[in-house]
């Protein structure tokens, strides 16, 4: 079985920084938009975005 997740992708240019996967849309674009609004007080050129991924549910059974 599937579940739909939401990966932060924070962004330095063309290089991905990081990633952090969320369950929540909402808390995605949340964080996603953080750092976009203060990516002018950021040493580089930071920015994020969120992308929706289909990942394989693990059974905790």
């Amino acid at each position: 079985m599937f579940k739909l997740v939401f990966i932060l992708m924070i962004m330095n240019g063309s290089e991905v920084e990081g990633q952090i996967t969320y369950s929540s849309m909402q808390k995605c674009i949340w964080y996603a938009s953080q750092i976009n609004v203060h990516e002018d007080r950021l040493v580089g050129n930071y920015s994020a975005w969120c992308k929706p991924v289909a990942v394989e549910k693990v059974d905790e059974g």
